[in-house]
């Protein structure tokens, strides 16, 4: 715990150095809140380690060469240190059992980063996509290995330049700025609670905990669309330029960690064609940044996948490369969200399947309910409060996203951050101001409750106050080598009741029994397009 605390301060300081060049390239003015500096170095870093791995994989040393000049910096260029010293400001300026308040959440976050993950998607792909970052870089037709090595999300991107091949805690850091942030916007609540609904966010916090000990981008869409609802919201009567900015940042860079976060970009269109005299020449700053991210996503899209648009197979045979993943397998796994979520083997929405869907035991019961509750009583709420008509543009956006998921695959991960927004809004209309404190001690009782029962007490151990255990609790012993064709693989030596589990496996690594499914029912097993090198990528064999 202690090491992975000193761990977050670099991050912080490296953020903070990377956010300050950045805002001063984009002419941004340096009084932005400095939460807002911290993300904007988050992006403008995970953008270089995008540019790197197109050519190589970004390991160590590519990380002690940014870390080294971020110290180098840091400690020459003055301005650089200013977001530090004003969060240290902001801290200072909050009443004392506020602070404690945010501590205590320091602490509990602390612990629970150093935890081992129970996500599934920890298992199958989010330490493997990370870990063919680390060492390989982008590699052609990646997809074919394995299907879930297709996303190779924003954030795993991130995640790879920062995790010194130990460290995968990122989304803890992500919480705690976001707790931050959520204490420094107290003071607003007298001004109009409903706009300023994210100081209720550590009501919700423990929600997030599942979330914090794995890198799972589902968690930074969820933090991050909550920041651009909020910008929006702010900025759709009153628009100040820095802010739409910060915005147009944050919304980009959300929809490359995962494309659940589209909204984001809908949103900031709306903020641009709104205040478009306004803007000006930032529309061009804006557009630039949104062209170099979009033409990474397609470059990277591509050399993993064969598809420009992946996972859409649209224009599939506009470009026709030999590693393209096979189109009736993109096909299947395309429909599997939605015939797990309903149970079906066809493809279309009835109104039965929305019932089966609703009903779903365990926490999907308890989420779909209240979010179909939240959907009918929000705009009941809003009715005449100050900013009505941009909480009711997202509720609308909310809600057109909802219905167009239910479609697709009506996983509740997919619509938790407008989950969030709607409530945190409705808990800031009928709380408001005078219960707040109350509301914070709830939110972090709530917090250590549910990380009591998260806790696997198991692998809990003293070692854990110092060092943080990995993110899985799979030994390398339990891997062993196998091969097919041309293909040398890793797989676990025994049979694993998970079809997609690779865990922390050497590269490459791959179930036996999902080579011989897709094998069987699609005719294709993944080969090397190299013997010599690795980063030569796979091609689908046809077994036919």
């Amino acid at each position: 715990m202690l090491l992975l605390f000193l761990y977050f301060l670099l991050l912080s300081v490296t953020f903070s150095v990377f956010g300050s060049f950045f805002l001063r390239l984009l002419k941004i003015c340096e009084a932005s809140h400095p939460v807002y500096v911290l993300l904007s170095g988050m992006v403008i870093y995970g953008i270089l380690v995008w540019f790197v791995i197109f050519f190589t994989g970004f390991n160590f040393w590519w990380q002690t060469a940014f870390f080294g000049m971020t110290v180098l910096f840091f400690l020459l260029d003055k301005k650089t240190r200013k977001p530090i010293g004003r969060l240290v400001l902001h801290f200072k300026s909050w009443q004392k059992k506020y602070q404690v308040l945010w501590l205590v959440f320091l602490v509990l976050v602390l612990f629970q980063s150093t935890n081992v993950s129970s996500l599934p998607d920890n298992f199958s792909y989010y330490i493997q996509t990370i870990k063919w970052a680390n060492e390989q870089g982008l590699v052609p037709g990646l997809m074919n290995l394995h299907p879930f090595l297709g996303q190779f999300s924003a954030w795993h991107i991130l995640q790879a330049g920062v995790n010194f091949g130990y460290f995968n805690d990122i989304n803890g850091l992500l919480v705690l700025w976001l707790l931050f942030f959520a204490f420094d916007k107290l003071g607003d609540l007298k001004k109009d609670a409903p706009s300023n609904w994210i100081a209720f966010l550590p009501l919700s916090s423990f929600l997030f905990l599942p979330f914090i000990d794995s890198p799972s981008p589902d968690l930074a869409v969820i933090l991050l669309s909550q920041l651009v609802f909020y910008l929006f919201i702010k900025n759709y009567r009153h628009p100040v330029k820095n802010e739409i900015l910060i915005l147009a940042i944050l919304s980009i860079f959300s929809i490359f960690i995962k494309l659940t976060a589209l909204p984001n970009l809908i949103l900031l269109l709306i903020i641009i064609i709104k205040n478009r005299k306004y803007l000006g020449a930032n529309i061009k700053k804006i557009f630039v940044l949104f062209t170099l991210s979009i033409s990474f996503l397609l470059i990277k899209n591509y050399i993993l996948t064969g598809y420009m648009f992946y996972p859409f197979s649209f224009a599939h045979n506009l470009f026709h490369p030999d590693w393209q993943y096979p189109l009736p397998a993109l096909q299947y796994l395309s429909d599997l969200g939605a015939k797990e979520a309903y149970a079906l083997h066809f493809n279309h929405f009835i109104f039965q399947d929305f019932i089966k869907w609703i009903l779903q035991l365990g926490w999907h019961l308890l989420v779909n309910i209240s979010f179909v509750f939240m959907l009918v009583i929000f705009p009941f709420f809003i009715k005449n409060k100050p900013n009505a008509r941009a909480l009711f543009l997202v509720y609308l956006l909310g809600l057109l996203y909802f219905l167009s998921i239910l479609f697709y695959a009506p996983n509740f991960r997919f619509f938790l951050q407008f989950y969030f927004f709607f409530f945190l809004v409705i808990s800031a209309v009928i709380f408001k101001k005078k219960y707040i404190y109350l509301i914070n001690v709830a939110g972090v009782i709530l917090f250590f409750l549910t990380f009591l029962g998260l806790l696997n007490t198991q692998n809990l151990s003293l070692r854990q106050v110092l060092i943080p255990q990995k993110n899985l609790n799979v030994k390398t012993t339990e891997y062993y080598k196998d091969r097919i064709g041309n293909l040398d693989y890793y797989r676990f030596k025994y049979s694993r009741d998970y079809f997609w589990e690779t865990g922390d496996a050497p590269l490459p690594a791959v179930q036996k029994k999902q080579i011989d499914y897709f094998k069987q029912y699609f005719h294709f097993m993944p080969q090397r397009r190299s013997d010599i090198l690795l980063r030569s990528g796979f091609y689908p064999k046809n077994t036919n």
